[in-house]
């Protein structure tokens, strides 16, 4: 609405700076002076109140000691014009007598602002929309700066929603007073009440709607908030799922059809699919040195095997395909060594029809490079064996693979000591022999944290605890002012921990200490002393633990470890209530068990997985050793990770299945009821915390009452999508818990539920600290115990 007052101010300007300098070169002639040419002795400014000095005479090129030059005169009028600080500008001449002249500019000011000011506002505060105006206190009044200020806040809002947002100024105000003061009246927020598609033949909405981040309003769950920004990247997303698709000629554009009160839109993104492109011919030939050869490593017929994952005559063309094809021949090259090979594929598209040449042109270079030495830089608290444990296809005197390097870097990334890893070869790429630098950050990875916590399964408790994550302990100090410094027990990738965290229902006082690379072979080492006090249903249980295993991996996906753990049980405090196999094993109760667990995994995160699967089968004997029981416990477990949709930033939508099962072959009076099975609360949602699986016969009555004693089967299934709401700050979640426990092998007993939850990532709280979810049983037993909510929170006090 301003722009229509001022179409074009600065044309004006410049128009009326021309005009106005050519009639001051005309004032000096008509002094009936000709200064062209005379030396100018000085240059003045006069009328400047406001203005700094230094300002003009930087702006202005005629100077003190150079010839008078009118066409100069000019253009420093000119310049001084679009400072935007004058009203007028006039260049004078004075005659010194002796042949030289001084160069008088004499200006008239704008007046200055002297504050600039919002009202109205609530969505964004003073300091926000300063960085929208282009004035600050101290400038000159510009009506069309100031115009193009209230603009630019209009726009502001309109990107968050506020399309009916107004933005005035006080002209009354502004010329009394120099006090410029936008008043804003935002109006209401557009919220979207339909997403529509026009012109869309080979999608339908239900597909398109996948793509867009943009939602309609479902109340109570989705705002359905309008945001143009959001929009734009809509439309992106959508010509790229199209591109991506073949249809290279693609046109998204979007349409916003407001309601009459202007709270309400419906969004209409308007499509041009085009013709699918197809890939007609592929091309290969091998160059050395830029001309042709056939001694070349890859046979044709290779290279077009390795280009058939994206690009394969007859099948759908595009770019993405095209990098695909690209990214496997490049990987193909590098695994055997060849890390210079150049691969240009160039693309012919025929004008008359939808289909496309593709000529790949592979030049091999010299190889393989050969791995030289492997230099490390920026590690000052860490060993170098730690990071050395994480390079992949770095072995002096093999072949480098490229695979095994970007497999470095990401396990360089993810691991809890570093925060990247560069590597960069170094020497000519024509070297048969490259060392390779590889620049490493550390992570702090020592923490000391006071704090509490509270868990639908646990109750609430207290915390103190201690963990060095870089703990090393054979590296004693040499005196006590070094261990205050912290300079000694750090470097070699060890985990220390001591956790102190008593509660109102469980008490946990550990220490442990897990070694990854017992003396740097691929067998690792863990040991750990534990005292859990608990309180159950109607009983007291204290737990005294020593648990230690060694294992070994096969590779990066194998696993196999061997634990031993003796384990003192006590159970005391034993209401009259009880179940009969409470009484059973009152007092103390010695356990002692070797178990060996096989491990293969190959999901992307140990964290926060979204790809890829494990698997697990283990086995636990008990009585092996000594103890007071002898019976055998089977487990096995599945995990897959699917990610369904990844958005530009790369937060992730994943779709998780997960299995726990477990089996007791013996009877029940074989094993205490402290080793039984049992499920519900975090395991089990909807469930109370051992709320699913058999209940205990009453010592009092001896009838059966509603205490869990737990099963000797266990079969638990979590299927799970998860969607980032907020960033990755808050992520929601829908959720169906199924399985059964139960005394004997088999499904009769199924439960299942359903629900929704959320999940909060911040990052001074740790990796996932904080779960909350809803769960609804949908099929249960009459005497299991639901339970609506479940969480788990932590909170560190520092």
């Amino acid at each position: 609405m301003y722009a229509d007052r001022f179409p074009q101010p600065r044309l004006v300007i410049f128009l009326l700076a021309v005009v106005w300098a050519l009639s001051c070169v005309g004032w000096a002639h008509a002094q009936a002076i000709d200064p062209q040419g005379r030396l100018v002795r000085a240059v003045r400014f006069e009328g400047l109140n406001g203005t700094p000095e230094q300002l003009v005479q930087n702006t202005v090129r005629t100077a003190a000691g150079q010839p008078y030059d009118s066409e100069t005169i000019r253009q420093d009028i000119v310049r001084l014009t679009f400072l935007g600080r004058f009203n007028t500008v006039e260049a004078k001449i004075e005659d010194n007598g002796d042949g030289s002249i001084n160069v008088v500019f004499e200006v008239l000011e704008q007046p200055t602002l002297l504050s600039v000011q919002f009202k109205g506002q609530t969505l964004f505060d003073e300091d926000e929309l300063k960085t929208q105006v282009l004035l600050q206190a101290g400038d000159p009044v510009d009506r069309s700066l100031i115009d193009r200020g209230a603009l630019a806040i209009e726009r502001a809002y309109a990107d968050k929603g506020y399309f009916a947002t107004s933005v005035k100024f006080d002209e009354q105000l502004l010329k009394d007073n120099r006090e410029l003061v936008y008043t804003i009246t935002e109006g209401p927020r557009v919220r979207i009440s339909e997403l529509r598609y026009e012109g869309n033949q080979i999608y339908d909405q239900d597909t398109l709607d996948s793509r867009v981040r943009s939602e309609e309003r479902f109340w109570p769950f989705i705002s359905g908030f309008m945001d143009r920004t959001k929009l734009d990247i809509d439309v992106s997303e959508l010509r790229k799922y199209y591109q991506d698709r073949g249809y290279l000629n693609a046109k998204v554009g979007r349409r916003i059809d407001l309601s009459d009160k202007q709270n309400r839109a419906i969004v209409t993104f308007e499509i041009e699919e085009g013709q699918q492109y197809t890939v007609r011919q592929i091309k290969v030939r091998f160059t050395k040195d830029g001309a042709p050869t056939t001694d070349q490593l890859m046979s044709e017929e290779q290279l077009r095997y390795v280009l058939g994952r994206g690009l394969v005559e007859g099948s759908v063309y595009s770019d993405e395909r095209l990098e695909r094809s690209r990214e496997d021949v490049r990987l193909w090259y590098g695994e055997l060594g060849f890390i210079n090979t150049v691969i240009k594929i160039n693309r012919v598209f025929d004008p008359d029809q939808p289909v496309v040449d593709v000529v790949v042109e592979i030049e091999e270079g010299t190889g393989p490079t050969i791995v030289g030495d492997v230099i490390i830089i920026g590690l000052t608290r860490t060993d170098q064996k730690v990071l050395l444990r994480r390079v992949r296809g770095l072995e002096p005197g093999r072949p480098v693979r490229l695979g095994g390097l970007e497999q470095t870097r990401d396990l360089v990334k993810e691991s809890i000591w570093f925060t990247k890893g560069t590597i960069t070869p170094l020497g000519s790429p024509e070297d048969p022999v490259r060392d390779f630098l590889i620049e490493a950050s550390e992570k702090n990875t020592g923490t000391f944290s006071i704090g509490a916590g509270v868990d639908s399964d646990l109750g609430l408790f207290g915390a103190i605890s201690v963990t060095q994550r870089n703990f090393d302990a054979t590296d004693w100090p040499e005196s006590f002012d070094e261990f205050l410094a912290q300079k000694s027990f750090i470097g070699g990738g060890q985990t220390f921990n001591v956790t102190l965290a008593p509660g109102t229902q469980n008490s946990t006082y550990a220490i442990s200490l897990s070694e990854p690379y017992l003396f740097e072979s691929d067998y690792f080492f863990d040991i750990g002393l534990s005292s859990v006090q608990s309180v159950r249903e109607d009983f007291d249980e204290g737990r005294s633990t020593l648990n230690t295993g060694i294992g070994r991996r096969l590779g990066d996906i194998w696993t196999g470890t061997a634990r031993v753990r003796l384990e003192q049980v006590d159970i005391s405090d034993i209401e009259s209530d009880a179940p009969l196999d409470v009484f059973a094993v009152s007092g103390g109760n010695t356990l002692a068990s070797v178990g060996f667990t096989l491990l293969r995994s190959t999901t992307d995160s140990n964290i926060l997985p979204s790809r890829g699967k494990r698997i697990s089968l283990g086995v636990d004997q008990f009585g092996l050793l000594t103890g007071d029981y002898d019976f055998t416990r089977l487990n096995a477990g599945y995990d897959q990770f699917w990610t369904l949709d990844e958005d530009f930033l790369g937060r992730k939508n994943i779709l998780s299945l997960k299995i726990d099962s477990s089996y007791i072959p013996q009877d029940n009076s074989e094993v205490p009821l402290f080793e039984r099975l049992y499920a519900g609360g975090r395991n089990f949602r909807g469930f109370g915390f051992r709320g699913v699986g058999p209940r205990g016969i009453r010592a009092d009555t001896l009838a059966l009452g509603d205490d869990p004693v737990g099963g000797r089967f266990l079969f638990v299934t979590r299927l799970q999508y998860e969607q980032p709401l907020y960033d990755e700050i808050v992520r929601w979640a829908v959720f169906t818990d199924q399985g059964t426990v139960s005394d004997e092998f088999g499904f009769d007993e199924w439960r299942a539920s359903v629900g929704f939850g959320f999940r909060f990532k911040i990052d001074f709280l740790g990796q996932a600290p904080i779960a909350i979810d809803f769960g609804i049983p949908l099929l249960k037993e009459e005497t299991d115990e639901t339970q609506l909510i479940s969480f788990s929170v932590d909170l560190p006090f520092n």
